[in-house]
């Protein structure tokens, strides 16, 4: 099973410091982004493209087969931040 993580490595591997940085300046800027969000939004074409391709999806709370550890990783992860809707697999 290949599973495939989308988040921005940027994001993910800055320090404390460099956080408080991109907020200022953010701010600075008046920008109205999400903060140190590592998962992007979808757009509406790969929101399609996911329903076209992958038929069969279910909320990860409900979802009664083998989840890959790496899935339960990032899944655990995206669940502390404010920037979800859901988890489906």
């Amino acid at each position: 099973m290949q599973v495939e993580v989308y988040c921005e490595q940027e994001v993910l591997q800055q320090t404390e410091e460099e956080n408080a940085e991109a907020a200022r300046l953010r701010a600075q800027l008046e920008l109205e982004q999400r903060e140190e969000v590592p998962y992007r939004e979808w757009t509406d074409d790969e929101a399609f493209v996911y329903g076209q391709l992958l038929k069969t999806h279910t909320k990860l709370k409900e979802f009664k087969g083998a989840v890959p550890l790496r899935v339960l990783q990032v899944a655990a992860h995206a669940k502390t931040l404010d920037c979800i809707g859901g988890l489906e697999v």
